[in-house]
């Protein structure tokens, strides 16, 4: 696919556009599309750690998470998931990687979701911890 449109202009919606074509040209501000990421905090407005099979949601099956967090933004169309697990540094065992994949399968199917953030809870008074 081309990123010229029938003008013989970058289409402006494409990496492309902000490219110089010379070699010489130092890089331009809008080359890396930083400019297309918000900066403003993310407000999770959806919290499915835990859904009832009489959830109001339909796009999320029945369950309970207990070594993660499972947040969804719909503004911002972005997932979080977060190791909960701050007694031992957040490690993983084999419960946290099946929440992980079950999570990870549930924002694949969720038409609301673009991204996934994977991050660690903060607790006060400790030291975050995720590698």
């Amino acid at each position: 696919t081309s990123s010229i449109n029938s003008n013989d202009q970058p289409d402006p919606a494409s990496m492309a556009a902000t490219r110089s074509t010379s070699k010489n040209a130092p890089p331009t501000p809008l080359r890396d599309g930083f400019h297309l990421v918000p900066s403003h905090p993310i407000h999770y407005d959806l919290d499915l750690t835990t859904t009832s099979p009489t959830s109001p949601d339909p796009h999320t099956p029945p369950h309970s998470f207990t070594d993660i967090t499972y947040h969804v933004s719909t503004t911002d169309n972005c997932a979080r998931i977060a190791f909960n697990r701050p007694d031992v540094l957040h490690a993983f065992r084999p419960t946290t990687i099946n929440e992980i994949r079950q999570a990870l399968d549930y924002a694949q199917d969720d038409t609301r979701v673009g991204v996934v953030l994977l991050a660690s809870n903060i607790v006060e008074g400790r030291t975050p911890a995720f590698c």
